[in-house]
């Protein structure tokens, strides 16, 4: 995975989108382009948290070698690591 800053965003309720795009809430400067314009999705509410996969290349929950699956949703644990191109959330 590629050297990067730590930095925390939160997320009470409601959504937020991770990708390279400009309009992503948690924009991901990634010049290879790996990682999508908008890759995945979280969003929180009293259920709990998801994570949904709206990449063209993939997102991977922890080690898997399996991508989650595009427009599948799985729900956040603490502790999950979300790995996007040579990116790890």
């Amino acid at each position: 995975p590629r050297a990067q800053a730590v930095r925390q965003t939160r997320l009470d309720e409601g959504e937020l989108v991770i990708g390279r795009s400009a309009d992503a809430d948690w924009q991901i400067d990634d010049p290879d382009m790996f990682v999508s314009r908008a890759h995945c999705r979280i969003t929180g509410g009293r259920d709990g948290y998801f994570v949904t996969d709206t990449s063209s290349s993939g997102l991977f929950i922890n080690d898997s070698d399996s991508p989650l699956g595009t427009g599948t949703s799985a729900r956040l644990q603490n502790g999950m690591r979300l790995r996007l191109g040579d990116y790890i959330v």
